[in-house]
């Protein structure tokens, strides 16, 4: 047995020693051939020492399993050795010539010669072929606190991840990362992996959106952003940018609209919803039905509507008729519901209608009606309002309106009014067309090319004559019980003359017809009697435009007064003035005019010398509201026999000139007198009223008061204090230009 036992031992030992001798053979240490790394500086200044005191060289083996090697310099030692990921650093003195790296389970590598310098980096690769170094995966856990994201590993196709750790199974080795959000900036990263040890990492996305906030006046309603539908529907998050936003909800009109977001900001957005809906064609039978919906009168005969979901009460109206009334609460909003008003039902009441004189003409409704002695009676009339016309000749026509009820009777009594009446015959100095026009019927009576018209009422009348070029003119005349007899010029032509407050003005009229005609300011231009339209322009003044209407004046001569004012000045208001020299009621107070009298004669009372004066002279030169009277003069003749006959005196002033209103100005004027037969030189102050008549004619009214120097009047022992106070009336004539 013990025999057995040896035998079978031995055989047991020898197998177990081939199987090992067998595995170290398979497994053994290879190295490639080290090389001096002249890029790796990091050694240069190093600190590691041999037992010299010389500085070391650093051998680094690359290697998937560091902790694997051991290394025996012979009687030599390793300064310093360090395990990295997948590098072995060791460092050894320089005059290392050969060493053993060995490897448990492995054949070692034996007078592995090296040949170093103090202070360089060498580098070489370690193989063993051990199991463990052919691991090539290792797990890769990134943690991101925003979901979903995307991870996109060396450029491939992303991976989602719902949750906030994504995990992968990648091959050893460096990898690129791509890690990617909606609403947040993309991001990436390097990760290396180890066959050691798992790699974890956190990554932290930045925010890539701006917020719009939604208000809207109710509480449910569906949002949509670039047609993908949100959930959040009163803080919604979008990239920054321009943004297509539908909000809608059922039986609402949709409401779309552009939103610019902003990174970071929040959009305020402010929405009303307004129900939906649908469109109505409403048709009347008759054309006089009122169309009503809902209490709002709509239209007549035929209308379209669009009501929203809801009630609606369509009625059909008309005065006399029955009403007809319709529920609407039904809607599509993809087609127009027609709705057909039939036919009213009219109502009927009656009417009896009298007039005295029993021979007079009635029209009802525009229809000549049937009288029995003077009553009109109809038993069937249809309600509303009716219009009633009575005519006798040599009385007052009656035009009158009344109202009949449904079932009822209407009695009124008509008394007509005897008026004289006279025959118009008028004369012409060219051949026209008669009108009259009727103030209550506005409608033409008589029309002819002859002399007589026919008769009328007498008062006051208006005759419209047109002639061969249809421009009308408007006449007022008064007829006279008897025969009239009117003669009229019709003027085919005005002289027009435009005169703006300011000066270099370009002036523009075109006619009905599109005929334009340049003017010139304060120049007179022959024009035909039409209806035109004016625009006056200058530089640095906004355009001025008018009406002007040439047909209206019964006079050849036309005077228009513009008034222009700056850019932002107060705009005046401007009223046209026809002139005919008659007419120019505005006086002097026309900013930017000239005027300059001819003639000043006028009545005088002066206190100093109780002496009445008659008095002819210039009148002044004004512009604008200030006057420089240096033409002014006067020859004056008095009535006392204590002063001498005649007196000139030259009397030059400066006046203001202020606007009362139309046809009135106040006048404030001071200046010098020299009286050229006495020589009393003084100083000259006074007032006056003007008061315009006729245009170029005002009247003055005015208080004046001379005070000429001491000494100068030596002629007259009367005058002590050398005073006069003077007040007048005086008339003058003068040219407006």
């Amino acid at each position: 047995m013990v025999n057995g036992f040896s035998k079978y031992g031995g055989l047991l030992a020898l197998l177990l020693f081939c199987s090992l001798s067998l595995s170290a053979q398979n497994y053994h240490v290879t190295a490639t051939q080290l090389k001096h790394d002249v890029k790796d500086l990091s050694q240069r200044s190093s600190k590691v020492l041999d037992q010299n005191g010389e500085r070391c060289a650093l051998l680094r083996f690359e290697t998937p399993v560091p902790t694997l090697f051991t290394f025996q310099l012979g009687a030599q030692q390793i300064e310093k050795r360090e395990n990295k990921e997948d590098e072995v650093w060791i460092w050894v003195s320089a005059d290392v010539r050969k060493m053993t790296i060995a490897c448990e389970n492995c054949e070692p590598l034996r007078d592995y010669r090296v040949t170093l310098k103090a202070g360089n980096v060498y580098r070489a690769k370690l193989t063993t072929g051990l199991p463990q170094e052919s691991s090539t995966h290792q797990f890769l856990n990134l943690y991101c606190e925003q979901t979903p994201y995307f991870v996109s590993i060396d450029g491939g196709e992303p991976q989602k991840s719902e949750t906030r750790t994504f995990h992968a199974d990648l091959q050893i080795g460096r990898h690129e990362l791509r890690i990617t959000a909606p609403l947040y900036q993309p991001t990436s990263k390097t990760v290396r992996l180890l066959r050691s040890h798992a790699c974890n990492d956190t990554v932290k996305l930045e925010k890539n959106y701006g917020e719009i906030q939604i208000t809207a006046n109710m509480n449910s309603y569906t949002v949509k952003l670039d047609d993908e539908l949100q959930t959040n529907i009163r803080m919604v998050k979008a990239e920054p940018g321009t943004h297509r936003l539908v909000i809608s909800k059922e039986k609402y009109e949709t409401y779309e609209t552009v939103v610019n977001v902003r990174l970071g900001e929040v959009t305020p957005l402010n929405v009303k919803l307004s129900p939906a809906y649908s469109m109505f064609n409403i048709t009347a039978r008759d054309r006089e039905t009122e169309i009503w919906v809902d209490g709002v009168l709509r239209g007549h005969e035929s209308v379209q509507v669009a009501l929203e979901y809801g009630v609606h009460t369509i009625e059909g109206r008309r005065t006399g008729f029955d009403p007809w009334e319709y529920s609407v609460h039904e809607f599509d909003a993809t087609s127009a519901r027609a709705i057909v008003i039939p036919k009213l039902v009219q109502q009927f009441g009656s009417a009896r209608l009298s007039v005295f004189p029993v021979q007079a003409t009635m029209r009802l409704d525009g229809e000549e009606v049937t009288m029995n002695d003077g009553v009109y009676v109809a038993s069937r009339i249809a309600t509303g309002k009716h219009y009633v016309h009575i005519r006798m000749e040599d009385f007052m026509t009656i035009i009158d309106t009344f109202t009949v009820q449904s079932s009822t009777q209407f009695i009124r009594d008509y008394q007509m009014q005897h008026i004289a009446m006279g025959y118009v015959v008028i004369h012409t100095d060219k051949e026209v067309a008669i009108y009259r026009v009727l103030d209550q019927e506005n409608q033409l009576l008589f029309l002819g090319k002859g002399e007589s018209v026919g008769k009328m009422p007498a008062g006051e009348q208006t005759i419209v004559l047109r002639n061969t070029d249809q421009v009308e003119c408007f006449y007022r005349i008064i007829v006279k019980e008897g025969t009239n007899e009117q003669s009229f010029s019709l003027p085919y032509t005005r002289d027009l003359k435009v005169r703006p407050n300011k000066e270099l003005t370009h002036i523009q009229l075109q006619d009905e017809k599109h005929h334009t005609y340049e003017l010139k300011a304060h120049r007179t231009k022959t024009l035909e009697p039409r209806l035109y339209t004016m625009t006056i322009n200058r530089k640095g003044y906004p355009a001025y435009t008018d009406t002007l209407d040439l047909r209206l004046s019964e006079r050849r001569h036309v005077v228009y007064h513009a008034t222009m004012q700056k850019q932002g000045e107060e705009k005046s208001k401007v009223r046209p003035v026809y002139s005919d020299g008659s007419v120019r009621h505005r006086f002097y107070d026309n900013a930017g005019e000239w005027f300059f009298g001819v003639v000043d004669f006028g009545y005088q009372f002066d206190f100093a010398h109780y002496g009445h004066y008659l008095t002819f002279g210039l009148a002044p030169m004004r512009y604008k509201m200030l006057g420089f009277n240096l033409l002014d003069a006067e020859l004056c003749v008095a009535s006392n026999d204590t002063l001498q006959k005649r007196n000139f005196t030259y009397r030059p002033k400066i006046s203001a000139v202020l606007p009362c209103g139309r046809g009135f100005a106040w006048t404030f004027y001071g200046g010098a007198t020299i009286g050229l037969n006495h020589s009393n030189i003084g100083l000259l102050g006074g007032t006056a009223m003007q008061i315009n008549t006729s245009g170029i004619c005002p009247v003055n009214l005015y208080a004046e008061y001379r005070h000429p120097l001491k000494g100068a009047d030596k002629d007259n022992a009367n005058v002590k204090a050398y005073e006069r106070f003077r007040i007048g009336l005086s008339f003058s004539l003068g040219v407006d230009r």
